[in-house]
Order: structure tokens, then sequence, then C-alpha cells
């Protein structure tokens, strides 16, 4: 095995790592929470996941890493996430739509019991497909208003908290 089929076998380990997070979310919840609603626990976060996870591909990508427009989000080409020509690039989207579950993940656990079942996948929806991207393009993005104040974010946490 060469030095790039180790990094890429690396890379993908830490994506699956980064998958493990919603669950072990979903553990903490079901462990605080009544039995009762023990099931509601286990369809939320799988659900939202996947729909944060396809809703960041579809429009969010777009938003984040379009062309800027005044500094506060990119223009939203529609499925441009799958414009990726190179490896190195699809790994990109897919840390990026991973950090995007995450962030709704942490904000499901911040709200159990608190919203209806049917509130989750529209939370997830709104999460995934234009808030976490528009918080991210005013961190990362050369044009985003807090980029060019000066806002360093390497780990990604403070974006992710912050949504």
């Amino acid at each position: 095995m060469n030095n790039h089929e180790g990094m890429i076998a690396w890379l993908l380990l830490a994506a699956g790592s980064l998958l493990l997070l919603p669950a072990g979310f979903l553990c903490l919840e079901a462990g605080l929470s009544a039995r009762r609603q023990g099931h509601q626990t286990s369809y939320k976060y799988p659900l939202g996941v996947a729909i944060a996870l396809l809703s960041f591909l579809l429009l969010g990508y777009g938003l984040m890493n379009g062309r800027s427009n005044s500094g506060w989000f990119g223009s939203p080409d529609l499925a441009s996430a799958w414009g990726a020509t190179d490896l190195n690039g699809a790994l990109q989207r897919l840390f990026q739509a991973l950090y995007a579950a995450i962030a709704l993940a942490a904000a499901l656990l911040a709200a159990p019991r608190r919203l209806r079942l049917t509130a989750y996948p529209w939370l997830a929806l709104l999460l995934g497909a234009v808030v976490f991207p528009i918080v991210n393009h005013w961190v990362y993005q050369p044009a985003g208003w807090l980029n060019r104040l000066g806002y360093i974010d390497t780990g990604g946490s403070s974006s992710i908290q912050a949504v």
C-alpha cells in the first residue's frame, strides 16, 4: 500500500467514526429519557441524519461553497456537491456533509421531549440545507463576513456549536 492509499484509508476510517457520533448522541438521549420515549429517539436520529446529509448535498453545499453574495451566502447551485471529479473533492464533500449531520445531532440532543416527532424532519431539512451551510460560508469562505473580520475556526467545532 502506497502513501496515497493509506491516506484514503485513514480518511474513510475517520469519516466512519464521524458517522458514529450521531449514534452516540442517540444512545445518550435514549439513556437519559423515559422508557416510553425511546421509540421517538430511535426514529429521529437516523431519519434526521439522512435528511441532513441529503439536503446538504443537494442544496447546502452550493450555499456554503458557491460564489459569495456579499459575504452572506454562496450561490445555491442545486446538487453542486455531485460535481466532484476527484477523490479529494468527494472526500471533502463527505466530511462537510457529516459535519452537517453532527450539527443536527447536537441540536437534537438539546431539544429532547420538546418537539413533536413530525418537527424533526423539518428541522433536519432546514439545518442541513440552509443554516449550517450559511454559518460555514461566513467562517470558511474568503468572502465570508466573519472570515473577513479575521475569525479563525481551524477545527470546525465553533461553527458546529454555533448552529
